[in-house]
């Protein structure tokens, strides 16, 4: 999250429910936002200065959170503030910053106390996770029905391919009667350890014919014999499998 005006900007991280304040840049020196057009100066001039102070002060922003987002592997980046150096910011991201953006829409005061900015943030947070939630059923969806051989369903066929390495997003079901706490656990325990991802997802009936339990695999299940012999010999196929 990054809460910015023409001159000030604070950046938080939010993970599994917190908030954390990190460090941004800020513009102290603020001559060129207090001057006035008398003494001399005419209009024109002093609107180019503060023009170019605030584009300069963008791109440093820009800079330092596109650092952060690399840092931290942010997977979504919401901008908020004054409606003038949100369009600045956006317009100095490198693309592939702008490709985490998910809303630049909400209007969050500079000042305002971290509590308030996690309330401020709650239902923007719920609607991504909802949203990533579904786009991930989706995935399962389409490669069940057809057949690409890219996800593994239930809990004995997820749990060999965790142990295999072979899972890159594990898919539970939280509310699953299918699922008791310790295996779940195990589940969870197991993606950790294998450098799988882990995600909520609410398939409704058709996730719990699957026994709330789904993974996503980083490569293709097949049982032929040349194929496998082939893909032992790809690069990284040690760490893959480790």
């Amino acid at each position: 999250l990054a809460v910015v005006d023409t001159n000030t900007a604070r950046f938080f991280v939010t993970n599994y429910g917190t908030l954390q304040e990190t460090d941004a840049p800020n513009d102290t020196n603020t001559e060129a936002y207090n001057k006035t057009s008398g003494g001399g100066w005419s209009q024109l001039r002093y609107q180019r200065i503060v023009d170019n102070k605030r584009e300069e002060f963008s791109k440093e922003v820009a800079k330092h959170l596109e650092d952060l987002i690399q840092k931290v592997d942010a997977k979504n980046l919401i901008v908020a503030g004054d409606d003038r150096a949100t369009s600045l910011l956006k317009s100095n991201l490198l693309p592939k910053a702008e490709a985490v953006l998910y809303s630049d829409t909400l209007h969050i005061d500079e000042k305002a106390a971290r509590l308030d900015i996690k309330a401020d943030i709650a239902d923007i947070l719920a609607k991504i996770e909802k949203d990533k939630s579904s786009s991930q059923f989706e995935r399962l969806i389409s490669d069940r029905r057809g057949s690409g051989g890219y996800s593994v369903v239930g809990v004995d066929a997820t749990k060999q391919a965790l142990e295999n390495g072979q899972v890159e997003t594990l898919l539970l079901d939280d509310r699953s009667t299918s699922l008791d706490h310790a295996v779940r656990n195990e589940l969870v325990k197991r993606a950790a350890m294998t450098g799988a991802t882990v995600e909520m997802v609410d398939g409704g009936e058709k996730f719990e014919a699957m026994q709330g339990v789904a993974g996503l695999l980083r490569y293709k299940i097949t049982t032929d014999p040349e194929f496998i012999h082939t893909e032992s010999k790809l690069p990284n196929a040690t760490a893959r499998s480790a």
